[in-house]
C-alpha cells in the first residue's frame, strides 16, 4: 500500500524533533552546570561573611568555568537557529561545508552516545548547490545515523569534493549489510522522496565502506 503524503511530513516532524530535543538536553547540562558554580560562589560569599578569605585562584577557576557552559549554551543556541531557519525556503542555495556543519554540531550528542565523533573534510572554495536545505539535512542525517549504528568505528568522515563537474558528499565508514540495524534507512521509500526532493543521487560502496551522495547537475 503507498504511504501518504503525511507519513513523509511526519518524519520530517520527527527528525527536526529529534534535533531540538539533542540541542535543548545540551543546553539545560550548560544550565546545570552554571548554576552549580553559581552556588559554589554562594557558599565562598558565606565563608568570607564569616572572616575566611577568598582565594582568587578558586575564584577565577569558577568564572572560567561559567564562562565555557556560557559560550557552550551560545554556539548550541546559534546553530539551532541555523537549522530552523533551513526550512524557510523550499529551494535554495547550499553551502555544503555549512550545511554539514551545522548538522554535525546539532547531531553531537547522538555521536557522543555512541563514543563516536564526526570528522568534516571539505576544501576552503565552498560547494554550492540548489537545492532543498531541511531536506538535505534529514537526508544526511539518515546516512549518518547509518553509520552510527554500523560504523564500528571512533569516527565518522565526512568529506565534500568534486567530481566530473558535480559536487558530492562522502561518509566514511559507511557499510550496510542485510538485516543489520541500519538497513531500513537505506532504498526505502522515505531515502527515494528525500533523493528526489534535495536533487541528489546515492552510490553504496560497500567494497570501500563509503557512501557517495552525489547532486545532479541543473539545467
Amino acid at each position: 500500500m503507498d504511504r501518504q503524503p503525511d507519513t513523509f511530513f511526519f518524519e520530517d516532524l520527527q527528525f527536526y524533533g529529534a534535533m531540538s530535543a539533542a540541542v535543548s538536553h545540551e543546553i539545560k547540562n550548560a544550565i546545570s552546570v552554571i548554576n552549580e558554580n553559581a552556588g559554589l560562589l554562594k557558599d565562598l560569599i558565606l565563608m568570607a561573611d564569616k572572616g575566611i578569605p577568598l582565594k582568587p585562584d578558586k575564584l577565577i577557576s569558577i568564572a572560567d568555568a561559567i564562562a565555557r557552559q556560557v559560550k557552550r549554551a551560545d554556539d548550541l543556541t546559534r546553530h539551532m537557529n541555523r537549522f530552523a531557519h533551513s526550512a524557510d525556503a523550499y529551494s535554495d542555495t547550499a553551502h555544503l561545508g555549512e550545511l554539514t556543519e551545522n548538522l554535525c554540531a546539532v547531531g553531537k550528542r547522538f555521536a557522543q552516545l555512541k563514543g563516536i565523533r564526526f570528522e568534516r573534510d571539505f576544501p576552503g572554495e565552498p560547494l554550492q548547490v540548489q537545492t532543498s536545505p531541511f531536506h538535505l539535512k534529514h537526508l544526511l542525517w539518515r546516512y549518518l545515523r547509518c553509520a552510527l549504528i554500523s560504523c564500528g568505528t571512533d569516527a565518522i568522515r565526512i568529506a565534500g569534493d568534486m567530481d566530473d563537474g558535480r559536487p558530492r558528499i562522502t561518509i566514511a565508514p559507511f557499510c550496510v549489510t542485510p538485516g543489520d540495524q541500519a538497513e531500513p534507512f537505506v532504498d526505502s521509500e522515505s531515502e527515494k522522496v528525500l533523493l528526489k526532493k534535495t536533487n541528489t543521487a546515492v552510490q553504496l560502496d560497500n567494497e570501500n565502506k563509503r557512501l557517495i551522495i552525489y547532486f545532479n547537475k541543473t539545467p
